[in-house]
């Protein structure tokens, strides 16, 4: 049975971290210097270095060990501001511990990740590191609490792995750790937060968040829940909750959830009957054949909106007398139309959305993966459904939203890391007024970067790619092709397959042998299809034997949208002081240039490239250089925007139990 001040700290809502604006957010940048200068890296790294020599030198039995990590442990609860040798003494035993346990003793480099994080900042520590058992060792270092920690990870299987991994050490150190993935029933949600550490990741984490407070709903306040817990506490228990509070959260992969996700916020929603809009979306998406794009209207791609022309709404207003009658309206008939060709031109089947089961599932552009239970707002995801002419689902009404900007900044105690955090160091800041520290790796890096190669057309690209495939391949070197949609990399499956190549294809849709194709991804010949599925967290370990072939050999089929996704691909060769090599494949009608430029910059760059053959490479580096920063900062614009919305919500509409 809790005790009524857990119960209130399980149902509080904490106040988010502040996001200053105009002078005051002048002056919270120059704060961001002074925080920074307390993360000296050399002193750190002595400091680490010190900690394991102590750990190394203790040599009483595991009991004994465990039994003054606890005491270590309650003297942490109870001071307020632990300082570092204590931090120090609790670091040394569960380097020990670990080494007994999991059979791996941190480096130094780990701990210092561990001590970054504990501290309230984020490290930027290269891939293959060893992050799984940095954020594990700050976990164990920040559960000292005795309050709830989450670490969360890019994905369910991620979040599933890690946790069973190091169930031996976090049990050796006298702690519970358990998992949420999308896979829990919500029933035994509530049994499986109860650990002190929980990994899952950040939208089960907010959406379960969500849920909890539409439960509370206005029973939240402090006196009626006392007075529910005092006379009838087994009712109080069965309230259903999941979560047992927010206090300290670690994130790995922290630019995937802090900034990639919070482009879009969670919402909570119940479906609702409404059979108009079903006849309403079919007879749009009919209509809308009728629309030619240049002549009725054009895209917007930076908004990502449709314009009409004159022409345009001359031809809603004939179509809008097939809809049905309450959808006649000038307005109600644009919207439609809007929505069937918002879902013809910009969203595109196997690359934002596959078709499974006679259902729209739709992809995670960043990840790769799967999201079945994220829909579109309501109106367009009917109509992409009306596209693909499957039936069309019932619209939802919302319960609750949050961004996830808004979400993290409530934690007490945030921490994370990544490969890829000083691109966006500074939204970091500002945001979550968390500073970002770059750890030197372990081992020097010794992956080579060969020159990108540029192509005038898809075609010829994909033609070069396989002959360079085939090449590599007879050597029995390894190699991770990625590609950017589910699309390519079944296109290039094909071509593999006509060229007489073995190989295995990981995406959305090919998913159910992931652990396994992983596993074989670095032996001898192998040769893997992949979307960005393989580029986070995915560790491919080399057989022996493949370091001598030159480690693992990455190629990108097109640069992506953001340089950070590149180069977690990049990341999954030359681990740990392992060789390999990458190299990107781009074209002018990659999807990159495509979206961004207009028509004829595309066609007047490919007559410049093929007047200056010797040119061409420098240049089109650079302007993919420029097109990604284009990209990034129109999602930062998203970001922010729906940071203001979320926060005016709040401020007039709050959540109920808020």
């Amino acid at each position: 049975m809790s005790l009524p001040f857990e119960d209130r700290f399980k149902v509080r809502v904490p106040e988010p971290r502040p996001v200053y604006l105009g002078v005051d957010s002048l002056v919270h940048r120059c704060k961001r210097k002074w925080v920074e200068r307390k993360f000296q890296v050399e002193r750190l790294m002595e400091r680490a270095a010190t900690i394991v020599a102590v750990s190394e030198q203790l040599d009483a039995s595991d009991d004994a060990l465990r039994a003054r990590l606890e005491e270590l442990r309650f003297e942490y609860r109870e001071t307020l501001e632990p300082d570092s040798e204590l931090v120090d003494a609790i670091l040394a035993h569960v380097c020990e511990l670990s080494f007994r346990t999991v059979g791996m003793r941190p480096y130094p480099v780990q701990l210092v990740g561990a001590i970054v994080i504990h501290d309230g900042a984020l490290a930027e520590m290269a891939t293959g590191e060893g992050k799984s058992l940095s954020s594990a060792v700050a976990a164990i270092l920040m559960a000292s609490a005795g309050k709830p920690v989450h670490v969360l990870t890019s994905n369910d299987y991620l979040a599933q792995r890690d946790a069973e991994e190091m169930t031996p050490l976090f049990e050796g150190c006298g702690l519970r750790v358990g998992f949420v993935t999308g896979d829990t029933p919500h029933p035994e949600r509530s049994q499986a937060y109860v650990p002190e550490v929980v990994y899952t990741t950040g939208k089960e984490l907010l959406g379960d968040y969500l849920r909890d407070r539409i439960k509370i709903g206005k029973k939240g306040d402090d006196l009626s829940r006392a007075i529910v817990h005092t006379l009838m506490p087994n009712r109080s228990e069965q309230d259903g909750l999941a979560l047992r509070g927010l206090y300290a959260v670690i994130i790995d992969e922290a630019d995937s959830v802090l900034v990639d996700e919070a482009v879009t916020p969670l919402i909570i929603s119940v479906p609702q009957e409404n059979m108009t809009l079903e006849g309403a979306t079919l007879a749009a998406y009919q209509g809308a054949k009728e629309l030619k794009k240049d002549e009725h209207y054009t895209i917007n791609w930076q908004y990502r909106e449709v314009v009409w022309t004159q022409k345009g709404r001359e031809k809603v207003r004939e179509i809008a007398a097939t809809l049905p009658t309450i959808w006649q309206g000038t307005e109600r008939s644009k919207e439609l139309l809007n929505l069937a060709l918002q879902a013809r031109e910009m969203f595109i089947k196997d690359e934002h959305y596959v078709v499974l089961d006679g259902k729209i599932v739709l992809l995670d552009t960043l990840t790769g993966r799967l999201t079945p239970l994220k829909n579109l707002s309501i109106g367009l995801h009917q109509a992409l459904e009306a596209k693909e002419e499957v039936a069309i689902s019932a619209p939802t009404k919302t319960l609750a939203k949050m961004s996830y900007q808004r979400f993290f900044r409530l934690f007490t105690k945030i921490g994370g890391m990544s490969g890829t955090v000083k691109e966006a160091g500074g939204e970091f800041w500002s945001i979550y007024h968390m500073p970002f520290v770059r750890i030197p790796t372990h081992r020097p890096i010794q992956r080579k970067e060969l020159p990108w190669r540029f192509f005038l057309t898809s075609e010829s690209k994909l033609s070069a790619i396989v002959e360079e495939v085939k090449s590599i391949h007879a050597t029995g070197q390894p190699l991770l092709i990625g590609t950017r949609t589910v699309h390519m990399s079944e296109t290039l499956a094909e071509k593999f397959q006509q060229a007489g190549l073995e190989y295995e294809v990981l995406n959305a849709v090919r998913h159910e042998e992931e652990a396994r194709i992983v596993a074989d991804g670095g032996k001898k010949n192998a040769l893997t299809i992949a979307t960005n599925m393989a580029g986070r967290g995915t560790d491919i370990k080399l057989q022996e034997g493949v370091v001598k072939l030159g480690g693992l050999f990455v190629i990108s089929v097109e640069p992506q949208d953001s340089a950070r996704v590149d180069r977690q691909l990049f990341g999954r060769s030359g681990r740990q002081g392992d060789p390999g090599s990458v190299l990107i494949y781009a074209s002018l009608e990659d999807a990159l240039f495509v979206r961004i430029l207009p028509r004829f910059v595309v066609t007047s760059f490919k007559s410049f490239c093929s007047a200056h053959t010797y040119k061409a490479s420098w240049f089109l580096r650079r302007v993919v250089t420029f097109l990604q920063q284009v990209s990034e900062h129109r999602s930062a614009k998203q970001r922010l925007a729906i940071l203001r919305s979320d926060d005016w919500l709040d401020k007039h509409l709050s959540l109920p139990g808020g």
